[in-house]
């Protein structure tokens, strides 16, 4: 398998699983290693918003600033 191709296959799924098994067997790990979030690991992520009544939120929405 070329350089490309195993790229193509640590970064696209369905390239992945048209595989054989000796193809599947001849690739390397991903130096990346695994990247699957659980729902609860999900579940925490604020999407990069402040949460409330914070001064960085305050400043930028003028919401529940203190007076």
């Amino acid at each position: 398998m070329n350089a490309n191709d195993t790229i193509k296959a640590w970064k696209n799924k369905s390239f992945r699983a048209g595989l054989s098994a000796s193809q599947l067997e001849q690739l390397p790990a991903n130096p990346a290693g695994v990247q699957d979030l659980d729902v609860a690991k999900l579940e925490q992520v604020s999407g990069g918003i402040a949460p409330k009544n914070t001064v960085a939120n305050c400043l930028i929405t003028m919401v529940g600033c203190p007076r």
